[in-house]
């Protein structure tokens, strides 16, 4: 259970339209909590729903660029950590994440490993610093 609440922790919205890559990250996450959505649109409904504290965000999604919700999710939740993953493996698009409060830019495929650095990323500034 997380700090305070009721809810699994750490809890985990995956934004991803592309069921084999949803698929790939969901089992890189076992043992997590997580929910998932399709589009910009399910995504922060979800958002606004559960208050996730991780968000790996597909950066090309069929309604929209993932980078549109970037800030309205931190605004609802100061502390989210944002990933970014995308298929384009763009310094511009990484540049524009990053400056909107993205944590990583992930480039697909992704391995077990980046995602497993993510995870370590979030524990470390969040809760168990001085463990890593």
């Amino acid at each position: 259970m997380g700090p305070d609440t009721d809810k699994e922790f750490p809890l985990i919205l995956i934004v991803e339209d592309n069921d084999f890559m949803k698929r790939i990250l969901t089992d890189c996450l076992k043992g997590y909590s997580c929910v998932t959505a399709k589009t910009l649109k399910s995504a922060m409904e979800l958002f606004e729903e559960h208050m996730p504290d991780i968000v790996f965000l597909d950066m090309a999604l069929p309604d929209g660029s993932g980078l549109d919700v970037v800030a309205p999710m931190i605004e609802k939740k100061n502390k989210v950590s944002i990933f970014a993953v995308s298929g384009e493996d763009e310094k511009k698009m990484a540049g524009k994440a990053t400056a909107l409060g993205v944590k990583a830019y992930i480039s697909k495929p992704y391995s077990k490993a980046q995602i497993d650095a993510c995870m370590k990323k979030f524990l470390s500034e969040n809760y168990f610093g001085e463990l890593f």
